[in-house]
């Protein structure tokens, strides 16, 4: 009996490991198209099991920063960041060290509207949007070059070890009127590459986010994701258009190199929460402002879904961290861990209301605001 039991018990555990590995199966769809390898998830995210360390914390005061708009974390574990409103550049050492420079103005290194930063290996590129171009630092905060953007007009921009990586919008496609004398104007995002011949190449290109005009007025949308580019650690990067339910991949040479796509991660907009925006924005608007509201709100531009993202950044060459997209002021606490290389997507909440805005492994480098309005920077370490 003990040598017929032995079989049994194998083909059990061989018929239970093989039920796990299908359930795997049918989570997850790899494919390879010319080079590219898609990836394929369906289904609910598996629990974030763990807990949240902060590691770090600083306040922009200590830099006498307004508001923290954008940061990077560099090849040597270095953190720039950038303050729009001051216009100025921070860069913190893992040390500890922090040294500031850039002002505003039209000069050489300085800014009039700047909207991102990144690091390369001894240097810091600041994309001002209004001038287009992409003025660089060495690591001392020197200045070193301007470079100009191509004709057409970006939206952002991102240094990688292969070259720039653009984020342009197209406007204008179609039109659709509606009952409130409003016009809502689609758009395209594309991905421009420019390798070291400096010559921009489209990659790729998606849905962008909608514009809605009323007269010469362009009014924003109540639920509307913006076009996210970010470097990868290693090289390369990551884009999201922030609408479409994907992750799409760079490698260090500015090719595309794969695509992550979650078909049923988008949560759809009833009309229950639409009226609740609409009576959240009237509440908070401007007296005589109610028809532009009435025009932001037109039931022709409820979206069937909510943007995916808020912001996507990597955390490794196979891992990305993803902020849910939540319509309002506050930003979400939830948070999506896509590993690649193990084929797995877990959800989870941050400790507080915080903007996702760096990644190195698992450490996140988000803000925070307290109730007067004062920022921080912090490092959030999932264990």
């Amino acid at each position: 009996m003990a040598r017929s039991g032995t079989p049994i018990t194998l083909l059990l555990v061989a018929l239970l490991g093989c039920t796990e590995r299908d359930e795997v199966d049918r989570r997850w769809s790899v494919s390879d198209s010319g080079g590219i390898t898609a990836y394929t998830y369906t289904g609910e995210a598996d629990s974030l099991e763990g807990n949240w360390t902060e590691t770090r914390s600083v306040s922009s005061g200590h830099w006498e920063l307004a508001r923290i708009s954008d940061a990077s974390v560099g090849p040597d574990g270095t953190v720039a960041m950038l303050d729009a409103t001051s216009r100025r550049v921070v860069l913190m050492s893992p040390d500890g060290d922090s040294r500031a420079f850039g002002r505003g103005g039209e000069g050489p290194g300085e800014f009039t509207a700047p909207v991102s930063v990144s690091q390369s290996p001894g240097e810091v590129h600041v994309f001002d949007r209004r001038r287009q171009r992409l003025v660089t630092f060495d690591s001392d905060g020197v200045y070193v070059r301007e470079t100009p953007s191509p004709t057409l007009p970006l939206y952002g921009v991102r240094l990688g070890s292969g070259g720039v990586l653009a984020i342009r919008l197209q406007m204008g496609r179609s039109r659709e009127a509606t009952t409130t004398n409003a016009t809502r104007i689609e758009s395209v995002v594309a991905l421009d590459v420019a390798p070291e011949n400096g010559v921009y190449a489209a990659l790729l290109e998606r849905p962008g986010p909608p514009e809605v005009l009323m007269g010469s007025t362009s009014l924003p949308l109540p639920i509307s994701a913006h076009p996210i580019v970010e470097s990868r650690p290693g090289g390369g990067a990551v884009f999201a258009s922030g609408g479409d339910p994907e992750v799409i991949l760079v490698n260090d040479s500015g090719r595309h190199e794969g695509v992550f796509r979650w078909p049923d991660s988008r949560q759809p907009v009833g009309a229950e929460q639409w009226d609740s925006l609409y009576q959240a924005a009237l509440a908070s608007s401007r007296p005589g402002s109610s028809g532009l509201i009435d025009a932001m709100f037109d039931d022709v531009f409820r979206p069937p879904h909510l943007p995916w993202a808020e912001q996507v950044v990597a955390g490794s060459s196979d891992v990305v961290w993803v902020q849910a997209f939540a319509p309002g002021q506050s930003p979400s606490r939830r948070v999506y861990r896509i590993d690649l290389s193990r084929e797995s997507v877990r959800r989870g909440l941050l400790p507080e209301p915080a903007r996702l805005l760096a990644a190195r492994g698992d450490t996140l480098v988000v803000r925070t605001s307290d109730d007067l309005g004062v920022q921080s920077l912090r490092w959030w370490t999932f264990e």
